[in-house]
């Protein structure tokens, strides 16, 4: 069973999938967080921001 884990691991159909996996995470999630600059609250309602900490402070 472990000869045939490593033999799939090997071909190149997964690394291509994985390699497609991991661009999109780069491309979709991680820009979000190096390019910053986003919103600097959890919520907003009728033009009333809520900060995160007030946000987790209501949950806790």
């Amino acid at each position: 069973m472990m000869d045939s884990l490593r033999t799939a691991a090997n071909s190149l159909v997964l690394k291509i999938i994985f390699g497609i996996i991991i661009v999109s995470f780069i491309l979709t999630g991680v820009s979000g967080y190096l390019i910053g600059g986003g919103n600097n609250y959890a919520a907003k309602v009728n033009d009333q921001e809520i900060s995160r900490g007030q946000f987790e402070n209501a949950f806790n």
